[in-house]
């Protein structure tokens, strides 16, 4: 199915165009089971592949490409016929931004196709020689919550688990985040622990007891510590470990009050939830949005035992790419961030002060 996307202003120079279902799961998971929502450009999408090592349930993934995108878009269609295990769980759907040349409409694409030199892909089913034809560069800005959205709007079931698209998640996370799928309600969202680790590292955390030794060695933080450690902040680390380090111990979740706009959790939401405001730039408080939005909604938010993901690399500032990005997206992001704040006033009159102000100083009154 092709579609035009947009949610908050349909005069928004920002139109997207969706081809639903390019490749979709051939296993239909239950409608409460809990699919894994994540998002990339089509140079990011080998990535998923990752995915599907660790992650054992429903994946719904949005892809965006642009013109010159094609190649990377056939090797990622051929390279998904090579593993048994993504046709059965991995549903993608191709966005692309609405121009004449790309319209919305999928001709664009499959004519595309046919001109493409086919004869330069590997017979055999090896990643590492398909890895060149992954290598893009956007023509346009990433528009991050317009993706979050589509990838939520596919996904087969009702609970979604956001998530960006280089994360793991620990082992046999769906499996133990099924046994609290059933908490995640119109009123209750869950939230994950998000960790980074040092590259050189033989062994990844993939489990809380090695997470634990790596925190110990000081080879691993809580998510962006040193560049943005207010945002990913959950408290009682200790307790957390102490208790999710035994795999006797049941699966709980328990009640966290909502610390600030800043704070960007990773969520597993209700399909009736909102989602994420679209327009913000890419690092312009996009991620930020979405939580909120729910404290505005009053959303309970709960944190998760045992179940956690982790990123390679630790991040201790931003790169003077992102830091140029962030000064050139600050006028764009400024006046989204305005829409934002009239639109949560005149949907949620009456909770400004539970939650705090967005982006001002004016902290939470929980």
């Amino acid at each position: 199915m092709k579609k035009e996307w947009f949610r908050n202003d349909p005069n928004d120079d920002g139109k997207f165009c969706v081809w639903y279902n390019f490749t979709k799961a051939s296993l239909k998971p239950k409608i409460n089971s809990i699919s894994l929502c994540t998002h990339g450009s089509i140079g990011y999408s080998k990535f998923v592949f990752d995915y599907v090592t660790n992650w054992k349930s429903s994946i719904s993934v949005s892809l965006l490409i642009d013109e010159n995108a094609l190649m990377g878009l056939a090797a990622y269609k051929k390279f998904f016929s090579c593993y048994k295990t993504m046709s059965k769980i991995v549903t993608s759907h191709i966005v692309w931004k609405k121009s004449e040349t790309t319209p919305c409409n999928s001709n664009w694409i499959i004519q595309g196709f046919f001109s493409l030199p086919y004869t330069k892909f590997p017979d055999k089913c090896d990643f590492l020689s398909y890895k060149d034809f992954f290598h893009h560069q956007l023509q346009y800005p990433y528009p991050p919550n317009t993706m979050r959205n589509i990838a939520r709007n596919g996904s087969l079931s009702n609970i979604h688990l956001i998530a960006d698209i280089e994360n793991h998640f620990s082992e046999n996370a769906a499996i133990l985040l099924s046994k609290i799928a059933e908490n995640v309600t119109e009123k209750t969202v869950v939230g994950i622990r998000r960790f980074e680790y040092e590259t050189n590292e033989a062994n990844s955390p993939k489990n809380p007891k090695i997470l634990k030794e790596l925190l110990d060695a000081e080879k691993a933080v809580q998510f962006h510590y040193y560049s943005a450690g207010k945002a990913h902040l959950i408290p009682d680390l200790d307790t957390w470990l102490n208790y999710s380090i035994d795999s006797s111990n049941p699966i709980t979740l328990n009640p966290l009050s909502y610390p600030g706009f800043s704070w960007e959790p990773q969520l597993i939401v209700f399909h009736s939830h909102p989602y994420h405001f679209e327009g913000f730039p890419i690092r312009f408080t996009d991620q930020q949005a979405l939580p909120y939005e729910l404290c505005r909604a009053n959303a309970n938010f709960t944190i998760v035992s045992h179940v956690f993901s982790f990123h390679e690399g630790i991040k201790r500032n931003a790169t003077d790419s992102e830091i140029f990005q962030r000064i050139n997206s600050t006028p764009k992001g400024e006046a989204v961030s305005s829409k934002f704040t009239a639109y949560l006033n005149m949907k949620y009159p009456k909770t400004e002060k539970v939650c705090g102000g967005w982006r001002n100083k004016i902290k939470p009154q929980n």
